[in-house]
């Protein structure tokens, strides 16, 4: 993981509850895709592949995670949230959220 110093300023703004939840999708990603770059785009860390994949957003009181192509995903339990043409997410306001 090359981590970019827009990105961890952006994540130091937060307070810890929603700075830990950040940086938990951050290792998954670097988990599942351990390639991908990460950087700021439309104010928020985003993560590529050759494309978008997906980005965090921080917010006062949740944090979203959304893929770019999330219609694209399986989500046999219907979890992702969204009713774009491509994009679904998640929100999350623990870390026991995250699973």
């Amino acid at each position: 993981m090359r981590s970019d110093p827009e990105v961890e300023e952006y994540i130091d703004q937060f307070d810890p509850v929603f700075r830990d939840i950040i940086l938990r999708l951050r290792e998954l990603i670097y988990e599942v895709v351990p390639d991908a770059t990460e950087d700021i785009k439309w104010r928020v860390p985003t993560f590529s592949l050759h494309k978008t994949i997906c980005y965090i957003a921080g917010f006062m009181n949740h944090v979203t995670f959304a893929f770019h192509d999330g219609k694209m995903l399986k989500d046999p339990d219907g979890l992702l949230l969204g009713t774009g043409k491509h994009m679904k997410y998640l929100k999350f306001k623990s870390i026991d959220e995250i699973d």
